[in-house]
């Protein structure tokens, strides 16, 4: 399980990173993404959303991602 700031990929002040939904699969190649949740940006009132696709994540200006990953079997 990872939880990292979602939306368009990029640094905010003071070194804040935002990661695009593309960018937290890259880094964790090899795992199988089992579920993905978001609660969205506060303008939306913070909705929590299970099996959030990828365009909503990237829509975000500052959302939360929930990624649970598996070890695919050997």
């Amino acid at each position: 399980m990872i939880v990292v700031p979602v939306g368009r990929s990029r640094i905010r002040f003071n070194a804040h990173r935002i990661y695009s939904y593309e960018q937290v699969i890259e880094l964790f190649n090899g795992l199988d993404l089992e579920d993905f949740s978001l609660v969205t940006d506060p303008l939306e009132s913070g909705k929590f959303i299970r099996g959030a696709s990828r365009e909503m994540a990237n829509a975000q200006l500052y959302g939360c991602g929930c990624f649970r990953f598996t070890k695919p079997p050997a």
